[in-house]
């Protein structure tokens, strides 16, 4: 059975509340007792219960990423870095993939997986501006690509228009005069 915080204070000789000064690094602990306290929880292999600070919080620690397809680079590139940025703030990423698919989308925001994250940053391209009323929901969400443009929640996107006519003009401007794109969607 897992140590408790209980278990770590009985074995270090102090109250169950210094133990929780002490793995939440509050300053008012003397050395000698963080000493004590840290050695303990080194003996008996202590390990924080996320479920019951989650119960506490009300905070999973958690966030969703929900994309159509991790093989595409772009998605897969995009992946690493939310995971990179959210390990820098302590946060774990679950990863979805919904393969573009609208009924895949619709449990995504809406299904009992959903409980097991604080948001979710969502790239939907099985729903549409049609769909935006289903955006409203009761977690932070934030929308990622060009899919549903009015929707009521925060959105991350590129400015596609802009950006192809600055690449068009670069290559223009290089003397190029057969341009052509390539792409699936």
């Amino acid at each position: 059975m897992a140590a408790t915080l209980r278990d770590v204070a009985k074995v270090a000789g102090v109250s169950f509340k210094t133990v929780s000064n002490v793995i939440h690094n509050h300053p008012h602990v003397a050395p000698e007792t963080r000493a004590r306290v840290l050695a303990a929880i080194e003996q008996l292999d202590y390990r924080a219960n996320r479920s019951a600070r989650s119960l506490r919080s009300g905070r999973t620690g958690a966030i969703g990423l929900a994309v159509p397809d991790l093989s595409l680079a772009y998605f897969a590139e995009l992946a690493a870095e939310v995971i990179s940025v959210a390990d820098d703030h302590g946060v774990v990423v679950l990863i979805e993939q919904t393969g573009g698919d609208r009924e895949r989308e619709l449990e995504v925001l809406s299904g009992d997986r959903r409980q097991m994250t604080d948001g979710l940053l969502f790239s939907p391209l099985g729903l549409g501006n049609d769909d935006a009323r289903l955006l409203q929901v009761d977690f932070p969400l934030v929308l990622l690509g060009e899919r549903i443009f009015d929707g009521p929640v925060d959105h991350v996107t590129m400015e596609n228009v802009d950006a192809a006519r600055a690449a068009t003009e670069h290559l223009i401007a290089g003397g190029r005069r057969r341009i052509a794109v390539i792409g699936a969607h």
